[in-house]
């Protein structure tokens, strides 16, 4: 708000934190540009990303001290052809990095989250063929397919046997989701 950025944001979900965020909207003067849809089926997730610009991986921290992150955020994002802001994580540094698929911000750091949101929006006329970029990424190194045949060809070397498995090309997605 103080750069005069012209974003907005939508949460999907429901939980403890939703009225808190809903108060940290109002006090900084950015309730109108929040969207909180609440609750969504598992089926209808897909069509609310769809009108994403970039997709959020954060963390949390939690109570005991340590930081909670959920990397399958990661991959749903980007297998949706949506670039990622992400916490510098493992999973997000392997994603990300070097790899023109998002753009990284150091766990807990406001300043450095700051400097993301402005270096993404400075950048947001590249965000859709950093999507393209994303999708073929986990295409390439992270569908189930590839992952399946990685797990396969370790079962088979610690197993003893030398023939590497081989791929199903898998079916189209129809809802443009994948797990990893």
């Amino acid at each position: 708000a103080e750069r005069g950025l012209r974003t907005a944001f939508v949460v999907i979900g429901d939980g403890a934190m939703r009225r808190d965020w809903e108060g940290k909207a109002g006090e900084l003067g950015i309730a109108g540009r929040v969207r909180f849809v609440g609750q969504v089926p598992g089926d209808r997730i897909a069509r609310h990303m769809a009108g994403f610009d970039i997709g959020y991986a954060g963390a949390k921290v939690m109570e005991i001290g340590r930081m909670y992150h959920s990397p399958i955020k990661l991959y749903e994002y980007m297998a949706m052809a949506k670039p990622v802001l992400a916490a510098a994580f493992d999973d997000a540094r392997s994603l990300v990095e070097g790899r023109g698929t998002g753009f990284l911000f150091e766990p807990g750091s406001k300043d450095d989250l700051k400097r993301a949101l402005i270096e993404a929006h400075e950048r947001r006329g590249d965000l859709a063929g950093m999507g393209v970029e994303a999708r073929q990424l986990i295409e390439r190194e992270h569908s189930w397919q590839v992952r399946s045949a990685v797990m396969i060809d370790e079962l088979q070397r610690q197993f003893g046997r030398d023939e590497p498995a081989r791929p199903v090309p898998a079916p189209r997605p129809t809802t443009g989701m994948a797990s990893s």
